[in-house]
């Protein structure tokens, strides 16, 4: 897949396959959609009747260029020290492989999807990478590495105690994280399309560091996705977005969406996007040389414009 990190993938005849990722020595798995194989008449997809499963929402299974790049950038990057110790959250996050890689280098990171996304595919992926948590769920508590000194058993708002939750005077892993690798991971739905509010006792605003790749193509996801950000930026850590996005539209397209419109939708909600670096899709045809955007995957820093 990359020369930074080392991948691998399967699929079996169900439609599904598994994604392994080596970073930093821990390997992430996750299982995810075969776009292939998923073409035939017997693959049934479970979450078809989901109130909140959309065309969009489905993507969400697949893993897609952009996560791959950002997993180079948290393997050698200067995207590994920006999020190690982190609260981290993960927009769109689909199969998760993103954001467990980041936790596999010691970030805390909130997995967020639809509620589909999130008992579908993001809660078995947390447990497939979790000493001690049953592939059903969540509910029992995982060990965490780190010094035990800066970890302290948190509760939720009712008073009740949370199953494998911690949390940390120095480390800040999200409220019921589990253990992956040197990090945490915890899971929670987030709908774009409604304002961004608390989970219990995960409340996105907390977030230091926000992570979407390739979870914006559609033009009618700009609209919400653009509010969802600015509002995270405006949480009390005051944060920052590293946007992957692959740009698939072409000049007269009405699906797709240019990344200028993004950048267009930013700069209306007081918001600043700057271009960080250009990657290469498809690396072995083209050499590093392709100048059309549609092979290239470009990142870009996203924050509130100083005023």
């Amino acid at each position: 897949m990359t020369s930074q990190h080392s991948a691998s993938a399967e699929a079996n005849h169900e439609g599904t396959g598994i994604e392994c990722v080596t970073i930093d020595g821990v390997e992430i798995s996750v299982t995810r959609r075969d776009l292939i194989e998923e073409s035939f008449d017997d693959c049934i997809d479970p979450c078809f009747f989901e109130q909140d499963y959309t065309v969009a929402a489905s993507t969400g299974f697949h893993i897609w260029e952009g996560c791959h790049i950002m997993i180079d950038q948290l393997q050698s990057g200067a995207l590994n020290e920006m999020v190690k110790g982190r609260r981290v959250l993960e927009l769109g996050a689909g199969t998760g492989l993103g954001g467990l890689c980041a936790a596999a280098i010691g970030a805390h990171v909130l997995l967020t999807d639809v509620p589909s996304v999130v008992w579908g595919m993001l809660n078995p992926n947390i447990a497939r990478n979790t000493p001690s948590v049953p592939s059903d769920g969540l509910a029992k508590k995982a060990p965490l590495k780190g010094d035990p000194a800066t970890l302290t058993a948190t509760t939720s708002e009712t008073g009740g105690s949370v199953p494998g939750a911690v949390q940390a005077t120095s480390c800040t892993p999200w409220p019921s994280a589990v253990s992956v690798g040197r990090g945490t991971a915890a899971a929670v739905a987030l709908d774009w399309t409604t304002p961004v509010s608390r989970a219990g006792a995960l409340d996105p605003m907390e977030a230091e560091v926000i992570l979407a790749a390739e979870c914006i193509w559609l033009a009618e996801l700009v609209p919400p996705f653009v509010t969802t950000v600015s509002t995270l930026l405006r949480g009390p850590n005051k944060p920052w977005c590293l946007l992957c996005y692959r740009d698939r539209a072409h000049d007269q397209s009405a699906t797709f969406v240019h990344m200028e419109s993004v950048v267009s939708a930013f700069k209306a909600a007081g918001c600043t996007v700057t271009r960080l670096s250009d990657h290469v899709v498809d690396r072995e045809r083209d050499k590093g040389k392709s100048t059309d955007r549609n092979k290239r995957v470009v990142m870009y820093r996203v924050e509130l414009a100083h005023k």
